[in-house]
């Protein structure tokens, strides 16, 4: 069975109120290869964790501590992050509202660990065989106000995550400020060979990148600093002479 090699390096983020199962969560995925980015027990502190984390796959429970529930939680990423509920919880209504999201999949506790192995490894090659069969985008459309407005991918110099919104800096100075988290705007993106993530918080067109300097990229009239992370998929973007 061919496995999609960036699978096991995959970024994991686990939501779950029950300090053990997220302690057992975490061994069992570190020890098959994984990267476990943090756990959070309250909707809030997930929301803020998928956004200074971006995951690659959020393990969600359905019961939080707090007002936000789980499926709250999804409602907020659906479309954006992959997740995959894991609960104890077995109504048959909330089956019904699970399967009206994108959820990657749903797992009873307790949980068998090849169960939830063979689960989270499902979830992610769906999402990375969603991205290689995505048609290439023609263009992209922005909204400013009332109006769709036609742009060119190589009109935007980078785009900039502001919690659940990003900033788009064309070059020509303009800037649109849209209610998109920086992770869905990667994706839209991501068609147009010329766009990289070098940050939390950045990506950039490399088209107009004017040089590199230290652990900053220059652009004509911004300083973009890269991401630790980020700096090895950069620079395998380059030939070095």
């Amino acid at each position: 069975m061919f496995v999609y090699p960036l699978i096991m390096n995959s970024k994991i983020l686990i939501i779950e109120d029950e300090i053990v199962v997220a302690e057992d969560l975490s061994t069992i995925l570190r020890t098959a290869g994984y990267t476990v980015v943090g756990h959070a027990a309250r909707g809030v502190e997930a929301l803020e964790l998928i956004r200074s984390t971006d995951p690659d796959l959020v393990l969600l429970d359905i019961k939080l501590r707090g007002k936000m529930t789980g499926l709250d939680v999804a409602h907020s990423i659906n479309g954006q992050i992959p997740y995959l509920f894991i609960t104890s919880l077995k109504d048959v209504k909330l089956r019904d509202e699970i399967a009206t999201l994108d959820a990657g999949g749903y797992l009873l506790k307790p949980f068998v660990e090849e169960e939830l192995l063979v689960n989270v490894k499902l979830a992610l090659a769906r999402s990375h065989s969603r991205e290689i069969i995505a048609p290439k985008p023609t263009g992209l459309l922005i909204r400013n106000g009332s109006v769709l407005e036609k742009v060119n991918s190589s009109e935007i110099a980078y785009a900039k995550g502001e919690d659940n919104y990003t900033k788009v800096r064309f070059i020509n100075g303009k800037e649109h400020l849209l209610s998109h988290t920086l992770k869905s705007v990667e994706q839209k993106l991501s068609g147009f060979s010329s766009f990289c993530r070098v940050h939390k918080s950045y990506v950039v067109n490399l088209d107009h990148l004017m040089g590199i300097e230290g652990q900053n990229l220059i652009f004509q009239d911004q300083i973009i600093p890269i991401g630790k992370s980020y700096r090895s998929s950069l620079f395998q973007k380059f030939d070095f002479l």
